[in-house]
């Protein structure tokens, strides 16, 4: 009886790690989810971003397109392309997922707020620690830049 308690407790934490979204139920096995559930229908290819992004807005929008870069410590952030030398920097809704690390060259579909915004040097660095660059690149970063940023409630991977 002990056995049963021990394994029956086991197999409920192991569960209770995944980090899709409650109540997904993918039909495709080839697709997984994180953070809030979302469809897939009605997403924007990523490069067609600033066919829908004005200057100062910020908009609720579903894109499409290729993972970039996925941050190597934790998959708290992921970059994918928005034209044909911008990205954006996709970061999560409050910190409650995180996608895998090596996501990078995958195709996912996002779901959540687009917007504009300065990040400050040491938001920089951050990241750039993060990404693992070099102390060289690290050190080299010394002006805030205007980025465009999306803060995913949910996210498919391909």
């Amino acid at each position: 009886m002990k056995n049963l308690l021990l394994f029956l407790v086991s197999l409920l934490m192991f569960s209770s790690c995944k980090q899709t979204a409650a109540g997904d139920s993918a039909t495709d096995s080839s697709l997984e989810y994180f953070g809030e559930s979302i469809d897939l229908d009605g997403s924007i290819a990523s490069t067609a971003f600033f066919d829908h992004f004005t200057a100062g807005d910020s908009i609720e929008m579903k894109m499409t397109g290729e993972i970039k870069e996925v941050c190597q410590k934790k998959g708290c952030w992921m970059s994918m392309p928005i034209g044909a030398d911008d990205e954006i920097f996709v970061r999560f809704k409050d910190y409650g997922f995180f996608v895998p690390l090596n996501a990078d060259g995958r195709i996912a579909t996002i779901e959540g707020w687009a917007y504009k915004e300065v990040m400050t040097v040491e938001e920089l660095k951050h990241y750039a620690f993060d990404a693992g660059e070099s102390d060289e690149v690290i050190a080299a970063i010394t002006e805030p830049e205007v980025s465009y940023t999306f803060m995913a409630k949910g996210v498919v991977i391909e």
